[in-house]
C-alpha cells in the first residue's frame, strides 16, 4: 500500500506536537464556524515577525513552512476524495438538498489520478494535524476546508486557492467558489493548473445554473491541456445539452482517441450518472442521442457508445 503521506520528517512532527499541545496556539487553528469566512477572503502570508506566534509556531514558519503546507494539502485532498466515497453524496442535484458533488470528483480524481488508501502511519499524521487545526473536535474528522484555510495562512499560492474553491463548491457556495477559482486563474503558473482551474470553473458555473459559461470553460480547458480527459467529457456533455452537434462529435473523437480501456476517469463519470439515473447532470434530448454522425462514430468506439447510453 502506498502511503498518503510518504514520510513525516521527525523535526516537523516534533514541532507539530508542540503546537498541538499549546492552548494559546493560533497559527493553524481553524474552527468550522470561521472556516468559510477564511476561505472567502484573500489570505495574507504569515511572517516570522508576527508578535502572536509562539516559539514552536515561529520555528514552523521559519524552517518548516513548505513541508507543513504540503502535509495540509495532502490531507485536504484525501479528505475531499473520501467525502465523495460516502453514499450520502450519491444524490441528484437539488438546490433544496445541497450541491451535486460528483462532477468535482471527476476533476479532482483526474488531476490527482488516484489517491492512495490511508495507512496506519497516515492515520497518526492525520490525527496530529487534526489536533493542530481543531483540537476541540472529539473525533479525527476535520474538514477539507479547515485544512486548506490553515495551509493558505502559510502560503497563499494558486493550487491552494483552487482547493479553497473546491471546498466552497462542495459546500454549495457557488458564487464564492467562482470567486476563488477566478483568483486561482489569475495566480496560475502552469498549463496543467490552468486547465484544472477552468474545469472547476465549469463545474461551478454548471452548479450555479449557467450551462453556456460552463461549456465555454470546458472548451478553454481542452485548449490549454488536450490530454486532460475530464475537460473533453465535460465539453461532450455540455455540448450535447446545448445541442452543439459539431462540438459534440469533435469531442467524441477526442474522447475515443484519449480514453484507454478501463479508464478510471471514464468509469467514475459513467458511474456517477448511473447512480443518479442521469439526474443532476446536463441532459440530452432524443434527437441529440440519435444523431446519425454520432451514432456512426459510436458504433466503432466503445467509450463513446457508453457515454451516449449514459445520457439516455
Amino acid at each position: 500500500m502506498t502511503p498518503l503521506i510518504t514520510e513525516l520528517d521527525p523535526r516537523v512532527e516534533e514541532v507539530l506536537r508542540r503546537i498541538a499541545a499549546e492552548p494559546e496556539s493560533r497559527l493553524l487553528r481553524v474552527d468550522r464556524k470561521s472556516m468559510q469566512r477564511e476561505l472567502h477572503v484573500d489570505p495574507a502570508r504569515v511572517g516570522i515577525a508576527m508578535p502572536w506566534l509562539t516559539s514552536a509556531e515561529r520555528q514552523l514558519v521559519q524552517v518548516h513552512r513548505l513541508e507543513v503546507v504540503e502535509l495540509l494539502k495532502q490531507c485536504a485532498a484525501y479528505r475531499l476524495l473520501q467525502d465523495q466515497r460516502e453514499p450520502r453524496f450519491l444524490t441528484s442535484f437539488d438546490t433544496s438538498r445541497g450541491v451535486d458533488r460528483a462532477p468535482t470528483v471527476r476533476a479532482l480524481r483526474d488531476a490527482a489520478q488516484c489517491l492512495p488508501d490511508e495507512g496506519e502511519s497516515d492515520a497518526e499524521a492525520v490525527e496530529l494535524v487534526r489536533r493542530c487545526v481543531d483540537p476541540a473536535l472529539a473525533s479525527t474528522v476535520v474538514t477539507p476546508g479547515q485544512l486548506v484555510a490553515a495551509a493558505l495562512r502559510l502560503c497563499p499560492r494558486a493550487d491552494l486557492v483552487l482547493m479553497s474553491g473546491l471546498c466552497l463548491l462542495q459546500d454549495g457556495c457557488h458564487a464564492e467558489a467562482l470567486t476563488q477559482i477566478g483568483h486561482a486563474i489569475r495566480l496560475e503558473s502552469s498549463s496543467d493548473l490552468a486547465a484544472f482551474n477552468r474545469i472547476n470553473a465549469a463545474l461551478a458555473f454548471w452548479n450555479s445554473g449557467d450551462p453556456l459559461r460552463s461549456w465555454q470553460f470546458y472548451v478553454e480547458a481542452t485548449r490549454l491541456d488536450p490530454s486532460r480527459l475530464a475537460g473533453w467529457l465535460g465539453r461532450f456533455t455540455l455540448g450535447g445539452h446545448l445541442e452543439y452537434e459539431r462540438d459534440v462529435i469533435a469531442s467524441a473523437r477526442e474522447i475515443g482517441l484519449r480514453t484507454a480501456k478501463g479508464s478510471s476517469v471514464l468509469e467514475w463519470y459513467i458511474e456517477a450518472r448511473q447512480c443518479r439515473g442521469g439526474r443532476g447532470h446536463a441532459t440530452w434530448n432524443t434527437a441529440m442521442r440519435a444523431h446519425d454522425a454520432l451514432q456512426s462514430f459510436a458504433s466503432s468506439c466503445e467509450p463513446v457508445r457508453r457515454l451516449i447510453d449514459a445520457h439516455a
